[in-house]
C-alpha cells in the first residue's frame, strides 16, 4: 500500500516496440527519499526498480515492449524512454506517483531519417549473459536490451562458455531484427595457491574470439578449457 504504479506504453513512429525507460526524480525531496542501494550494496539507484544482480537493466530503468506497470515509491518523476542512438527521446516530465494509485505514462519516439549513415551497421562484440560467472542478466532480458537499443550485431561472449541465447531470440522474434555472432571470452583461472604473492585468483586475461560453432556434447558448449593456464 506504500507504493504506486507506473503503467508505460511506448511507441516508435507510432508503432509499439521495445525501448528503455528511466525513471528519474524531478525534484531534490524526491531523489531524497527514494535514494536506496540493494542491502547497502552495489550502486545507488533513485529510484531503486529492481536488484542489480538480476533482470536487466534494473536500477531505475526498465525494459518495456508492451504496456507494463512498474511498482515505484510516491514522489515526482520524469519519464524518459531511449531507443538508440538514432531516434528521439520520448518523455513525460513531472509525472505524480501517489501511494495505491497506478499512473498511466504513455512515450512517443520517432527514428531519425539520414542520422544513421547509409550502408553501415552498429554492434556490440563483448556481450555477457547469465551463463557469465559474472551476469545474472537473464537471456530474454539481454535480447530485449538489445532489441530496445536497435543493435544490428552482437557477438555473444560469455564467459568461458559458448552460447547464443537461442530460445530467448527466438521468443522475442529477434533474428529479423538482428545479427547474432556466437563467440567466447576465455578468462581460465590460475589458482592464487600457484602464485604465493596473489591473494586471488590470477587470469590469463580476457579474449574474445568469434565466430565459433556449440558443440553441445562437449564441456563448456565446445569452449577450451583455459583453467590453470
Amino acid at each position: 500500500d506504500a507504493v504506486g504504479q507506473l503503467d508505460i506504453g511506448a511507441t516508435i513512429d507510432g508503432v509499439e516496440d521495445t525501448v528503455q525507460v528511466f525513471v528519474v526524480p524531478a525534484d531534490d525531496a524526491t531523489e531524497e527519499a527514494v535514494t536506496a542501494a540493494m542491502f547497502g550494496k552495489f550502486q545507488v539507484c533513485a529510484p531503486l526498480l529492481g536488484p542489480p544482480h538480476g533482470g536487466a537493466p534494473a536500477c531505475n530503468r526498465v525494459l518495456v515492449d508492451r504496456r507494463q506497470t512498474v511498482p515505484v515509491l510516491p514522489g515526482t518523476y520524469d519519464v524518459v524512454a531511449v531507443a538508440g542512438p538514432w531516434s528521439t527521446l520520448g518523455a513525460v516530465r513531472g509525472v505524480v506517483v501517489t501511494p495505491g494509485q497506478t499512473q498511466p505514462v504513455d512515450l512517443a519516439l520517432e527514428l531519425i531519417p539520414g542520422l544513421k549513415p547509409a550502408g553501415t551497421l552498429d554492434g556490440d562484440f563483448h556481450v555477457h549473459g547469465a551463463t557469465s560467472f559474472d551476469s545474472g542478466v537473464p537471456d530474454v532480458d539481454r535480447v530485449r536490451a538489445f532489441l530496445a537499443a536497435r543493435t544490428d550485431v552482437i557477438a555473444a561472449t560469455d564467459h568461458d562458455v559458448i552460447g547464443d541465447y537461442a530460445a530467448a531470440r527466438q521468443l522475442m522474434g529477434a533474428d529479423a531484427r538482428m545479427e547474432l555472432m556466437v563467440g567466447v571470452e576465455t578468462t581460465g583461472h590460475v589458482l592464487s595457491k600457484l602464485i604465493p604473492e596473489a591473494d586471488y585468483p590470477q587470469v590469463i586475461g580476457h579474449w574474445n574470439f568469434w565466430p565459433l560453432p556449440i558443440v553441445h556434447t562437449e564441456p563448456y558448449r565446445g569452449a577450451a578449457y583455459d583453467e590453470l593456464a
